[in-house]
């Protein structure tokens, strides 16, 4: 999926070529969540990670 990415600069008139990705690992990357969603126990975590970060204040 890495390789679908496109990458753009911020400036425009920035000379630059795309990137080339490559491979380390050999074997094929799946970063989607369903494989921790399977049961209750990712539900869990996450709550416990969502009640313990701070309140974002917004801006000033």
């Amino acid at each position: 999926m890495l390789t679908t990415i496109k990458v753009y600069p911020l400036d425009p008139a920035t000379e630059w070529s795309e990137p080339e990705w490559i491979d380390l690992t050999g074997v094929r990357q799946d970063g989607t969540p369903i494989a921790y969603e399977r049961d209750f126990h990712f539900w869990e975590v996450l709550h416990e990670t969502v009640d313990h970060e701070p309140a974002y204040q917004g801006l000033p």
